[in-house]
């Protein structure tokens, strides 16, 4: 069976940006003809992509509790609340009307949610997983769609990021061997082992600065908004 889109993008990209520095390694250590070399780096490639792609669907998953926690909750839930500014009162006010209306979830009000924080934020959570529920379509709801493949590939991403920093580290490490040994033999430079070495040290800065857990944060509440306002085109649906 083949991977879906998001599969593909949320899951084997991820895993493959991981995998490159290891599979270019491999290439550097054999130092085979270079037509031989990419064979085995792209074999190598494809098949540690796919297993790091399971490895990176668990490790995101893992992951959501404690970003969650950092941001003050799951973003699709807590835009929906009163204390959070994040929505205008009378967009939010808009979203709890559709809620009510497709799932029969009574919405809390303003002073409902002071007086019993825990029930309203029940009725949010509710109303989060019943909108996911209705709108499972992903060519009537693409923005949607294309909302939570960024927001999974930022997260798998962030989950993976042990295993990107040992990856890079292995492959710079390989490479800055192979590279000392040429120059210390007066070998001609290994061209694999300058890509490593620069695709290494590339994705090194990338985990360290830019995969945080802050990171997925936009994508994530970028698809609570799309959630919400899908809320509208489903009322509209239900009237025509």
């Amino acid at each position: 069976m083949l991977p879906d889109t998001y599969e593909i993008k949320a899951r084997l990209w991820p895993a493959l940006l991981a995998a490159m520095p290891l599979a270019l390694a491999l290439a550097t250590i054999l130092n085979l003809e270079w037509w031989r070399t990419s064979l085995v780096a792209g074999a190598s490639g494809i098949g540690l992509t796919f297993m790091l792609g399971q490895v990176a669907r668990v490790l995101g998953s893992r992951l959501e509790p404690a970003m969650y926690a950092r941001w003050g909750g799951k973003p699709s839930v807590t835009i929906l609340r009163y204390s959070n500014d994040h929505l205008s009162l009378h967009t939010k006010a808009a979203y709890h009307r559709n809620i009510a209306q497709l799932f029969d979830i009574p919405m809390p009000t303003e002073t409902d949610e002071i007086d019993n924080p825990q029930k309203a934020e029940s009725a949010y959570k509710a109303a989060s997983v019943a909108l996911k529920g209705a709108t499972r379509d992903h060519k009537k709801f693409s923005l949607l769609f294309k909302e939570i493949i960024n927001y999974g590939f930022c997260r798998n991403m962030r989950g993976l990021k042990p295993v990107g920093l040992f990856t890079t580290l292995c492959g710079a490490g390989v490479a800055g061997i192979r590279l000392y040994f040429d120059h210390t033999t007066g070998l001609p430079v290994s061209v694999f082992a300058a890509v490593t070495a620069s695709a290494s040290l590339l994705m090194l800065y990338v985990w360290l600065t830019v995969v945080t857990l802050e990171w997925p944060k936009a994508a994530a509440y970028a698809y609570a908004d799309r959630l919400l306002e899908a809320s509208t085109i489903l009322v509209t649906e239900r009237k025509t």
